[in-house]
């Protein structure tokens, strides 16, 4: 305070809900979002966006972080706010409650959220001042493990066609949205199972993550592939292997494993994603092998898949851990999305 004297601290002690977000947002230039949970995430995201204001989202969790600024960006020409991507337009569907990882529920090394705070302390005073490359359009991921921490990928820099805050035809109202519903398993807004009633919120199979169901894997009709495996297929550039990204699209284009094919499982079980992967198969395909995060949705997704008429003549796999295993065992560079 001794150097910077005019600085006015202000603290209100209570949780952010629907009722009082926008409220809170309200008069500010700028939204820090240093919360742990994805209630409140979607929440922040809403109302800076309705507001037009410029949100800086870090997050921390085990060794890892990301950094990006979301809802608004400096507009060159008149040095005011436009409208930019928000939270909901990069993950419109959130995660499973079981699939979920908090640093409060999964763990975080101490110095992460530091580092991490430290750059949503810089970005903010960039994004304020005008100055140097914003964040706006960028995700940057920091690896605490790795001699090259730092990775930024280009994200989507305009705003996704169907999400209801940004593009919406009616004006969106943060009060009256139901977001428990929203984040509840399952979520009553995601789309559904039409033909073969994939089950999005099934327990894995062989247990979370990488977890491996020793008799299962010996005598089920699809198995586990472990990372170096994966690998070694992909480098010897077979015609008879496809990998399927079971990932949200827009995630997929940011990161994803060289000739693996994008089929979401929230649309997994429909007509046309079926087909995709018909049409691969009849091309000489022999060995399916599903991809997620951290192998939990391609657990789901193989064991839908293994009993679908189009599995019989091929071998069914999942990466085992997903492309966090992917990651720890193979390219340390991987980003985690």
């Amino acid at each position: 305070m001794a150097l910077n004297d005019q600085v006015e601290v202000t603290t209100r002690e209570e949780y952010a809900t629907r009722e009082n977000v926008c409220e809170m947002v309200a008069g500010w230039d700028l939204v820090c979002d240093c919360t742990d949970n994805p209630k409140t995430r979607y929440l922040l995201s809403d109302a800076c966006r309705s507001a037009g204001t410029p949100l800086v989202s870090a997050a921390a969790v085990g060794f890892e972080g990301q950094l990006t600024v979301l809802c608004a960006r400096r507009d060159e020409e008149s040095g005011g706010w436009v409208p930019a991507p928000c939270y909901r337009c990069l993950f419109p569907t959130p995660p499973a409650a079981g699939d979920r990882a908090t640093c409060g529920g999964s763990g975080v090394l101490g110095a992460v959220p530091g580092v991490m705070g430290t750059f949503q302390a810089l970005e903010t005073i960039k994004t304020l001042a005008g100055i140097g490359e914003s964040m706006t359009g960028h995700l940057m991921m920091f690896d605490a493990l790795s001699a090259r921490p730092t990775t930024t990928l280009r994200l989507a820099d305009r705003m996704n066609p169907e999400c209801p805050v940004c593009c919406g035809e009616e004006k969106f109202d943060v009060a009256t949205y139901n977001y428990d519903g929203f984040l509840s398993t399952p979520c009553p807004f995601a789309k559904k199972t039409k033909t073969g009633g994939l089950d999005t919120t099934a327990a894995p199979v062989h247990g979370p993550g990488a977890s491996i169901d020793e008799a299962l894997q010996r005598n089920g009709r699809w198995k586990r592939m472990q990372a170096r495996e994966v690998e070694e297929r992909i480098d010897d550039g077979s015609d008879d292997f496809l990998l399927v990204d079971v990932r949200p699209e827009n995630i997929h284009r940011i990161a994803s494993l060289r000739g693996s094919v994008s089929v979401p499982i929230s649309v997994f079980d429909e007509d046309d994603s079926q087909q995709k992967i018909r049409d691969a198969i009849s091309k000489g395909i022999k060995t399916v092998c599903f991809v997620c995060a951290g192998g939990n949705n391609s657990q789901r997704a193989a064991e839908w898949f293994a009993n679908t008429e189009a599995a019989r003549d091929v071998a069914v796999f999942d990466l085992c851990g997903g492309l966090a295993s992917w990651r720890r065992e193979v390219d340390a560079s991987f980003p985690m999305l």
